[in-house]
């Protein structure tokens, strides 16, 4: 694993709070531009430059616990899930988490958590395999719900029963998100409030 922060700084950001940080390095993410972190906000962002393994990555996020994880545009990893704290940002646009070999929860996500740009692929629609979850918000109970959820301008799609399922959610918004290729339900949403969806872009889902 190599987690890194570049010496030129491209973010001028020692004067920002976190959410114009987040603005600003979704800003150069989208454009797939070389991102430098100022040595002041090093405590904010973490940037994954190598994790082709789900034990690594999945410490890399446990690092980047309540900060900005930012994966490198181009970048893939073949995963069997993992678990993203809460309070934590992923910025992946032009990467991707996929398993194409077996159906899983690939993300499993805590309150607070926001994905930006992220392409989530699993094993097929073939069969409606109840094991295929792109994301997963799940709170425990009636009085422990998962709150304040965001998932931007990502692509989720070969899933094998939900592309993203929330059980005791609140507060969860869903942007500008492809979902196609999903074998029970692209959304499907349980014991929620407040739960937005806007954008939606669906194909070849079963039941949505």
């Amino acid at each position: 694993l190599m987690i890194g922060v570049s010496v030129d700084v491209k973010v001028n950001a020692e004067s920002l709070d976190s959410n114009t940080l987040e603005k600003e390095i979704l800003e150069k993410a989208k454009l797939g531009l070389e991102l430098g972190i100022s040595d002041s906000n090093k405590d904010k962002v973490v940037l994954v430059e190598n994790a082709d393994k789900t034990e690594k990555l999945q410490n890399a996020l446990n690092l980047g616990s309540g900060k900005i994880v930012v994966l490198p545009y181009g970048s893939s990893y073949e995963v069997s899930g993992l678990k993203v704290p809460e309070n934590t940002t992923i910025i992946g646009y032009g990467s991707k988490i996929y398993n194409d070999k077996q159906h899983t929860t690939l993300l499993t996500i805590g309150s607070g958590v926001k994905i930006y740009g992220l392409e989530i692929q699993g094993a097929g629609n073939k069969d409606a395999n109840v094991k295929g979850i792109g994301i997963n918000i799940a709170g425990a109970d009636s009085a422990n719900y998962i709150k304040n959820i965001v998932i931007q301008d990502s692509f989720i799609h070969d899933i094998g029963f939900f592309g993203i399922k929330a059980d005791f959610a609140d507060n969860v918004t869903v942007i500008n998100t492809k979902v196609e290729n999903i074998g029970y339900a692209g959304i499907g949403a349980m014991s929620v409030s407040k739960f937005h969806v806007d954008k939606r872009k669906k194909k070849n889902i079963y039941f949505t």
